[in-house]
């Protein structure tokens, strides 16, 4: 593989800005996500993805939203039934904070890192499936993360 030019990196680290805005600003990352994730599928569609058509990618990006908010909305319908999004249901309805800045950010940079790399196999395979696939598991690294890493505890 030859160089990659700054452009590219650039679209790269777009793709992966959804997963950094959604789970590091509660509730307002949700509402930003809804804008940015079809926006980055549409500002890289020609370069990462030139065998992609509009209406592909724009079905890819509807994919990609749906997994990176699935074990939250999950979780939030089942009205606790399903402990599987937990820990990602205070970014929809933030009553009860976790504390400390650690406590936030340290989840939010394991989610974006599992988005990155998704987005970095998206240019390898110049296909949008493996940045599908790192915003469908960025909400279990926030989840992972929130459980093993830090004191997830929370204010109300």
């Amino acid at each position: 593989m030859g160089t990659v030019s700054f452009r590219t990196v650039g679209r790269v680290a777009l793709l992966s800005l959804p997963a950094l805005v959604a789970f590091s600003i509660p509730l307002l990352g949700f509402v930003a996500s809804l804008i940015l994730v079809p926006l980055a599928a549409y500002r890289v569609r020609p370069t990462l993805w030139p065998r992609t058509s509009r209406l592909a990618a724009a079905s890819w990006s509807a994919l990609a939203l749906a997994g990176l908010w699935f074990p939250a909305l999950l979780a939030l319908l089942s009205q606790g039934a399903v402990l599987l999004g937990g820990s990602v249901v205070w970014l929809l309805i933030p009553l009860c904070t976790p504390v400390g800045l650690t406590a936030v950010m340290v989840p939010a940079a394991a989610a974006t890192a599992v988005g990155l790399a998704g987005a970095m196999a998206s240019l390898r395979t110049p296909r949008p499936w493996p940045w599908v696939v790192g915003l469908w598991v960025s909400p279990f690294a926030y989840i992972a993360a929130s459980l093993w890493l830090v004191d997830a505890s929370f204010h109300c």
